[in-house]
């Protein structure tokens, strides 16, 4: 028995490391001119680096005469290359581990979580966000959640909200409306049947208090949906002291592209989701329409449920 263990100890400690390596070291933020990586130092096949692409041990880059590369490092610190010729990866990140923590690593914490996530389409990147909110079909037959706006967690304070569904793929045209209170349990405080794909509601409505906690969930009618997504009701007062602090900070900032997404990270970390998307696009303004924000905005796009414009942006 002991034997037994030992070797599931030792086959234990070796999966871990596989899995470890598997790990990128680093991932491209931004670049200009050209810059190319291969997968091992044998290699003969050259590929060329965007942004988002993934590093690992063993990788080389080349950069060309002139060209530039900023690399996010896993432990969310900047390595800028700039000297033409070949980098090894393995190098880079021992150099990386050294430095000192980053004055800004928050934000590059979010630009590490971000740019890691390898979405095709824009449809595939809003589906594995609501997958990690908790967005998700619970099963017992219950149909494929098509809620999206507002998007799972979201905080409004607006006097009206639409709300939009996708359009599910039976074909069906009318669609029932739901409000909870409770997560789980089934009083319901307004159940409309649809026609189409939207419904807007005024909050000044007896069923909605400013300040509450709500689930809303859209399904074909005859055809329930068991996941049920949460908005909150701000009172306005509270909503506009948020926002006018994160406003200030910007203010107070150097404006520059990075601390535009900084507000707006914190805006959408605290749900207020569309107030995020007037900060995400200023990035992509003040950066002159670079590549990494771009990306960015896409993102945030695909996030709010607004699929058709993200993939305009999609790259």
């Amino acid at each position: 028995m002991k034997k037994i263990l030992a070797c599931f100890f030792i086959l234990c400690l070796a999966v871990s490391a596989i899995a470890a390596d598997g790990d990128n070291e680093f991932v491209a933020f931004s670049l200009k001119g050209k810059v190319q990586y291969k997968d091992k130092a044998a290699d003969k096949t050259w590929k060329d680096v965007s942004s988002k692409t993934q590093f690992f041990k063993g990788n080389v880059i080349k950069l060309e005469k002139d060209a530039e590369l900023v690399l996010v490092h896993k432990l969310h610190k900047t390595v800028k290359l700039a000297k033409a010729g070949e980098h090894k990866v393995d190098a880079l990140s021992k150099d990386a581990e050294k430095k000192p923590a980053d004055e800004n690593a928050t934000y590059w914490q979010y630009i590490w979580k971000e740019f890691n996530k390898q979405s095709k389409d824009a449809e595939s990147y809003h589906r594995d966000y609501m997958k990690t909110k908790g967005g998700v079909d619970r099963g017992d037959g219950c149909v494929k959640p098509i809620m999206m706006t507002p998007v799972y967690d979201e905080k409004l304070f607006a006097d009206s909200i639409t709300f939009t569904w996708e359009k599910d793929a039976s074909g069906a045209t009318v669609y029932t409306v739901v409000f909870f209170k409770d997560e789980f349990e089934d009083l319901r405080l307004l159940e409309l049947d649809v026609t189409g794909q939207s419904l807007t509601i005024s909050t000044k409505t007896f069923w909605f208090k400013p300040g509450a906690n709500y689930y809303w969930v859209a399904y074909p009618k005859g055809r329930p949906n068991c996941a049920r997504f949460p908005f909150t009701i701000v009172k306005m007062e509270d909503a506009k002291a948020f926002i006018k602090k994160i406003d200030d900070e910007y203010n107070a900032s150097k404006q520059t592209p990075a601390d535009a997404v900084n507000a707006a990270r914190m805006l959408e970390e605290a749900g207020y989701m569309q107030e995020a998307g007037i900060y995400f696009y200023q990035a992509v303004v003040l950066s002159e329409l670079a590549v990494e924000y771009k990306l960015l905005y896409g993102a945030w796009l695909a996030r709010a449920g607004r699929l058709e414009e993200a993939e305009k942006w999609w790259a």
